[in-house]
């Protein structure tokens, strides 16, 4: 039995069942993989130690494998905060699984996804729609907003509502790789903030946003 190089765990042949990232992607990425610093699966009532779980959405453990957390968030515009790191990181390598559990009404770039070093200068935000496409971008509170990676399809996503699709960011000094599904698909400078808070966020686009969390985690880089 192999161990999956996205979250650790044995797997068969197959997408993992704790993450479910392809055994084809997972175990062809090959660089050693840094000291967890903190880690949930969601297990349990209450914040995860070194996170703090926000009340906005609606919440509810969904029974596993793998545990996740239901989260239900009426209509919004902007990013909704899920889930964020208690403290400020700079060079890690967040990662988390997501699946949309109902489809939204309406709404291409519906999505979830990962706010990284958000501070009070601005943010990184790399996030997956349920469409099947991924965007990269910068935010700023005193300058222009910067669009990385337009909405962009990439075969690496699982599209559509069930499967579970996962989110990995290197934040490494001033670069920043992104890996969906054991895959990198874009790497970009990231001198713009050096550290911050890192987030799992939705942007609802005024639809409601149906999601399911599991196997987050915070690595050294």
């Amino acid at each position: 039995m192999a161990t999956c190089y996205e979250c650790g765990a044995k797997r068969n042949a197959g997408p993992c069942a704790a993450c479910g990232v392809p055994v084809e992607a997972a175990d062809v990425t090959g660089a050693p993989r840094g000291k967890i610093l903190i880690a949930t699966d969601f297990h349990g009532h209450g914040d995860p130690e070194g996170f703090h779980i926000h009340g906005g959405p609606s919440h509810t453990r969904l029974a596993g494998p793998p545990i996740e957390l239901g989260m239900d968030q009426p209509g919004a515009e902007g990013f909704v905060q899920l889930v964020s790191t208690k403290e400020e990181h700079g060079s890690v390598e967040v990662a988390v699984s997501a699946r949309f559990t109902v489809a939204p009404n309406g709404g291409d770039h519906v999505s979830w996804g990962l706010s990284l070093r958000e501070c009070w200068i601005g943010e990184y935000v790399v996030r997956i729609s349920w469409t099947g496409a991924y965007s990269v971008m910068s935010y700023q509170s005193n300058g222009p907003d910067e669009v990385h990676v337009p909405w962009t399809a990439h075969p690496a996503i699982v599209a559509g509502v069930g499967p579970r699709n996962r989110l990995r960011v290197a934040m490494s000094g001033d670069t920043m790789r992104v890996f969906i599904n054991g895959v990198q698909v874009q790497a970009i400078g990231a001198r713009l903030l050096e550290r911050g808070k890192m987030h799992v966020i939705t942007a609802p686009h005024g639809h409601s946003v149906h999601v399911a969390l599991s196997m987050l985690e915070v690595r050294k880089t």
